[in-house]
Formats: structure tokens, sequence, C-alpha cells
């Protein structure tokens, strides 16, 4: 997806921008009121209310009734990008009708159950987890405290891009929760009443979110706690990232047990006598202790593909089975749902306790962890024998990624790799960073390295990308003709469908697709973009747009992201179009912007004509019907509906909806004034 990655969205801190953030507070909006089965700007037609525009108190007055705010609870680790993000994404949220619970600085996990505890329809995370300062994330949660599924992170995203017209709800003010990592804590001590007096645990904050409520929750159960990385860069060289630092801090301090978490606290790795644990080795401890006290729903648990072979041969000679998911803690609460299981995690540390709490934490992991150490010294995490493990990570640019995903050679290489070895290989691209990880499992660590060298050498090969001689062979060897070689540019990630004719200073790249029989005439530079069939294009630049079949498009067209183009349809010199839907048959011959828009099938959009879609706050959506006639020079403000059969007259700045076949005038009066025709040169 272009924003959402494994745990939500990830990016350097200069792309969390008051645009990007509006535009997030109005689609998690629209989507939470949309879950709620109400679609409020069809209450408001109903009511005789204006949908999309007009007075906030009157849209209010016509809509509250029939559907409650949106509440939504936000909190954050301790970036110093954190501060600016959740207050813009506060202020936003506020703007557009949320009641917003500000919970400042808290764990992930603390932020999903306070979200379920406050009865907050979705919840908001700003982090980038383990990952460094330079980089921050939203993560988003439902109202049960569960992390957004795939198909919804698909939704928002299409929302962040479509941007949805306001509800225009009053705006509020939001609610400080200034206790709430005590009030998490003291609910996790009622539940779970251990007893930790008399044991020392080191815990390693990573400067992060945890800083408080990790070391408040051991020390109220009786522990005593000494704290190491409380301020300071986040996750830089401590942490469960590295957790060589607490290895060595437990060494210095002789202290046998000690925990490190991550940046927003939902993972925990543990140090047990001097060895890090990993995350399975810790599963099955903790799985065992709870299938002697009679605590184990089904006799099984969840862990991910990445679990280690040693730890599902210890659970299983205790009788415990043990499922595997894809990597992701909301991969595996998925799994324990579905199969009625309470307990599940990833070696990197990401432990779930479903009876608690739906998602990785690591405060939690830790509490529960030190109250087995203290019964019975976590000595089953010890006993686990592992297979040796080799992990790799290949540093890749967007076209080297794009190319491992699209190409099947990478993939047929390592399944050769895989049939003459004895173990396990997993190749993974990140969801949130540059780089392909490389994971193998055997028995002897030999086997591991002979075959993490092949795994990683075949993916470096596949990623370097064909010589384009030999890409532009391929394609004219199956039908697609290329007039000038030497003046042709197509990445090996592009399909070219046969009968299509390429004409000199082409370039195509990315996940560009183009039809058969389409002509691509000179000056095209084509990204990420689809084609349909007997389409012509000339002079052409396009990123992320989609165009139909027999379609005429340029010369001197820009297609911008999110530009849908129908069937039959003429877009013709310097029009350009950004984030819109064209409908089959739709002309747009010259000198156009047409910019969220929806334009309905059959329209004539005239020379001149521009669609003022950004009040130079938010953007906005015009929306015409079907076989509307635009003349000249007109001016299209958003947000505006032009209905079906309208015919608008050249020179009219339309601000105002447009009945359906109704002939709309809006520009000045033409007046004369005899006789001044001279005056005026004088």
């Amino acid at each position: 997806m272009k924003y959402f990655g494994t745990d939500g969205i990830r990016k350097e801190n200069g792309f969390f921008s008051e645009d990007f953030l509006r535009r997030v507070s109005r689609a998690v909006m629209y989507f939470a009121v949309k879950q709620s089965g109400i679609n409020p700007y069809n209450i408001c037609a109903q009511k005789g209310g204006r949908s999309d525009t007009g007075d906030a108190s009157t849209h209010e007055a016509a809509c509250f009734s029939e559907l409650r705010r949106v509440k939504t609870l936000i909190a954050r680790d301790t970036r110093v990008s954190g501060n600016i993000i959740a207050k813009n994404l506060s202020d936003f949220l506020q703007t557009e009708g949320a009641a917003v619970i500000n919970a400042g600085v808290i764990p992930t996990p603390a932020a999903s159950y306070l979200g379920k505890k406050y009865d907050a329809d979705l919840t908001i995370v700003i982090s980038a987890s383990h990952n460094g300062e330079e980089y921050n994330g939203l993560k988003f949660f439902y109202g049960s405290g569960e992390k957004f599924s795939v198909s919804d992170e698909a939704t928002i995203e299409k929302l962040i891009d479509d941007t949805p017209p306001p509800l225009n709800f009053a705006q509020t003010d939001a609610e400080d929760l200034l206790f709430g990592g005590t009030e998490y804590c003291e609910d996790i001590l009622k539940e779970l009443q251990a007893d930790l007096t008399n044991i020392t645990v080191l815990l390693d904050l990573a400067n992060g979110a945890s800083l408080y409520t990790a070391p408040y929750l051991l020390r109220r159960a009786g522990a005593e706690v000494v704290v190491i990385n409380e301020k300071g860069a986040i996750n830089k060289d401590c942490g469960a990232v590295h957790p060589e630092m607490l290895r060595a801090e437990c060494k210095e301090r002789k202290i046998n047990l000690g925990f490190a978490f991550d940046g927003d606290g939902d993972r925990c790795v543990c140090c047990l006598n001097g060895k890090i644990l990993d995350g399975g080795a810790l599963l099955y401890a903790i799985a065992k202790d709870f299938q002697s006290r009679g605590a184990l729903t089904g006799n099984a648990v969840c862990g991910s593909i990445l679990t280690n072979t040693g730890v599902e041969n210890a659970l299983s000679a205790m009788g415990i089975k043990l499922h595997r998911a894809n990597v992701g803690d909301k991969n595996i609460t998925q799994v324990l749902k579905a199969e009625g299981l309470k307990i599940g995690g990833e070696p990197s540390g990401h432990l779930i306790f479903a009876d608690f709490l739906p998602t990785g934490d690591g405060s939690l992991t830790a509490f529960i962890a030190a109250a087995i150490y203290r019964r019975n010294g976590l000595k089953d995490a010890e006993r686990v024998k592992l297979n040796s493990t080799t992990e790799k990570e290949i540093i890749v640019n967007k076209a080297q990624l794009l190319r491992f995903n699209n190409i099947n050679y990478a993939k047929q290489k390592i399944e050769e790799v895989q049939q003459g070895f004895s173990g396990r290989i997993i190749v993974r691209p990140s969801g949130t960073e540059p780089v392909i990880r490389v994971f193998l499992e055997a028995l002897t660590e030999t086997e591991c390295k002979v075959a993490a060298a092949k795994t990683v050498a075949v993916i470096l090969k596949a990623i370097e990308g064909k010589p384009q001689k030999e890409i532009l062979e391929g394609l004219k060897a199956n039908g697609v003709a290329i007039l000038d070689e030497d003046k042709t540019i197509i990445e090996d990630t592009v399909t070219v469908g046969k009968g299509t004719v390429i004409h000199e200073f082409t370039k195509l790249s990315g996940k560009t697709e183009i039809g058969a029989n389409c002509q691509i005439y000179p000056f095209c530079d084509i990204t990420d973009t689809v084609i349909g069939e007997g389409t012509t294009i000339h002079s052409l630049f396009s990123s992320g747009a989609k165009v139909g079949s027999g379609c005429t498009i340029g010369p001197f067209t820009c297609l911008r992201a999110g530009s849908i183009i129908g069937d039959g349809c003429r877009i013709g010199d310097f029009v350009e179009v950004k984030n819109s839907k064209l409908n089959d048959n739709v002309k747009a011959a010259h000198l156009a912007y047409i910019g969220d828009a929806v334009v309905g099938g059959g329209t004539n959009v005239g020379c001149g004509t521009v669609f003022a879609n950004y009040n130079g706050k938010e953007k906005q959506q015009v929306i015409v019907g079907q076989n509307v006639f635009i003349g000249a020079n007109t001016n299209l403000v958003a947000p505006l509906t032009v209905e079906d059969n309208a015919f608008i007259a050249a020179g009219s700045t339309v601000t105002k909806d447009v009945p359906e076949n109704a002939l709309c005038i809006a520009r000045a009066l033409q007046t004369h004034k005899e006789g001044r025709g001279n005056l005026t040169r004088k």
C-alpha cells in the first residue's frame, strides 16, 4: 500500500505534514461514522439540510440526534516529533467534530486498553515502534482494542487520498487523560494479583513510552527495580532492538533477571542469568506455567512463521499445539480469536495475552514472566533446545523492491536453494523499511550460513534488473513494436500487450501496464499507470493513474495519482487530472484542471475549465453528473454538485449546486456604454 506497512503508517518525520494529518483526520472520522452503519450525509438530505455544505450548527441539529460524536483516544511515545503530530492530529480531529481524549505518553498496549475501557470508537497511537528518532508513525485501533485489519487500512488509505466531504459538526474541546498509565497498571495488578517481593529486576526502557508504566507496575507488585535508558534518543543503541546492552548491564550489576522494551512498549526481550532469551522460548515457559495452573485454553498457543522449530518441539512434548501466523502481532491476534486461544507471541518479543488485551504488551509480559521467575526461576525458558538461525537484511531502493515483488525469477531460485536445504527459508520484504529480510533455520549453524549465502546471492541478482537491451528484446518477442530502441527506456517491471507500438523518447517505469494494440507516441513519461487496450497516448506525464480502453490522451497531458479515466475518453492538450474519476466517454479536449472530482459519463468539459478544489485549507470535491455540458472558461468551486444533463454557460463561476437538466448562467451581466469607446483610449 501507499502509506500503510506491516504495522500502521511509518515514515520519516517530515512526512507528517499538517495537510497529511488533516486528511487522515477526515478519513478516520468518515470511516468511523460509516462503521456505525449511518450515513450522515443521507440523514441530512432526508431532513432537508445540505449534505456537504452549509452552516455547521444547522448540520449539527439535523444529524446529532442520530449520530453520537466519534470518540478518539490519542497517545504517543517520547519522540520529539510526536508532540507536534499529536497536537495537530488532536486539533484537526476536533475540527471534524470528534470527541478527543489526549492520553499523552503511554505505551501502545496501554492506549489500546484505555481506548476500550473509555468506550472510544478508535484509538490512534503516534509511534514508529522500534525505529529511530528520525521516524514516526500512526497505529490505528478499533474500539475493541484490536489493530485495524489490512482491508480497513486500505479503506483508510483511499479515504486519505480521496478526501471525502466534511461532516461539518461543530468543533469540540479535547479532554486530557492525566493518569492513564497508572490506571492501566492498577487494572493489571487487580486482575493478576502477582507477588514480586524479594526479586530484583533490571529494566531497559529504550528511552521510550514504557518509562513510567513498566517500573511502576513491577514496583507496585513488590519487586526491586533498577532502570536504565530513561532519557535520550528513543531506541538508540538500547532497548529490545539492542539487547546486548541489557545483557551487559545485568552482568555488571549482578542482576539475574532483566527486560528490555522497544520505543512504544509493545515488545519485551528477557535476559535470564546472563542470556538473552528467544521470544519463542519465553512463550514456551509461559505456556507451560499456564498449563500447570489449568489456565491454558485449548492446550495451544500461537507463534509466527519465524518461531523456532525447537520451540514447537518443546511445546509438542508437553502436549501443547503451536499454531503459526504471519509476522505481526495483529496476525497472531486473528489466529487467537479464530481458534479461541489466549496466548501468542513472536520471537521478537511481541507477546499477547488475549484475556487482558488483543495486542502485544511489553510491560504485561515482563510482569507475568517476573511472576513465573519468582515461582520457579523461569527455568523452562532456558531448557528449550533451539535450532540454529541466521538472519540477513538486504537494503534496497524502491525499484529493486518492486523487481523482487514482481519477478518470479527470485522466487524460483529461492525454491531451488530450499530443495537442497533441510531447514526453513523465509524471505519477506519489510512493510515499513527499504529492506528484504532473509531468515533461515536449520539444525546446524554451518547449514544456515551456506544456504543464507546462496539465498542472498539469488536475491541480489534478481533485484539488479535486466539489461535494457534484454528487456526490449523480450517485449519485441511478445509482439510489441519499439521504433527506436536507443531512445526508449522501459523497466523490467513494466508489462506491454501484443500489438502495441512504442515510439521514441518514451519512458515506462514502475508497475505500469500497457494493454494490447496501443499507440505510445513520443515524449511520454509513464509510471505506475494502467492503460487499457486500443488507447492512443501523445506526450503524457502520468503517475499512479488508470486509463481505460479506446481512449485518446494528449498531447501534453498530466495524469496525477488517483486519476481514473474511463473507456472512450478524450483527454487533450494541457489538461491536468488529479485524484479524480472520469467515467466513460468524458471529453476534456484542452486547457483544463480537474482535481478531486467525479465526472459522469458523456460529459463535455470545455476549454479553460477549472475545478477549484482547494480553499486554502483543505481539498473538497466536485461531483458532475452524466451528459453535462460545461462551457469554456468555467470555474466549478468545490464543494459542488452538478446533476445529470445540466448545461453550464461559458464563463460561469459556479458556487451553488446545479439541478438536473438546468441551464446555469453564473457570470456578470454584460453592459455597453455608448460612445465611450474612444474616451478609454485617451
